[in-house]
């Protein structure tokens, strides 16, 4: 079954966009497929925090659902953990 969550351009950097899941709901979701995918994976978050360029304490805050994760983290993500975003919602 695939989740259809519901995504926001905003812009970025240098006139860049980038994409979040903006609903808490999807947010949670996104958290609950990576933390199974790391947990899946023997990877902690200081170890994809590292891996990914993505500060740890961002890291946490997405992964707990406060702020939600931007299309590039998920595809960085993605790539430490050997499998494409969108099968974490299969």
């Amino acid at each position: 079954m695939i989740h259809h969550l519901p995504l926001r351009p905003h812009s970025v950097q240098r006139g860049r966009y980038a994409v979040t899941v903006e609903s808490e709901s999807g947010r949670a979701l996104v958290a609950h497929a990576i933390t199974t995918a790391m947990r899946d994976q023997g990877v902690t978050a200081a170890g994809l925090a590292a891996a990914t360029g993505i500060p740890l304490t961002t890291l946490r805050d997405r992964l707990a659902g406060r702020s939600p994760f931007l299309l590039a983290e998920l595809e960085r993500i993605g790539e430490v953990l050997g499998s494409r975003p969108s099968t974490w919602f299969d």
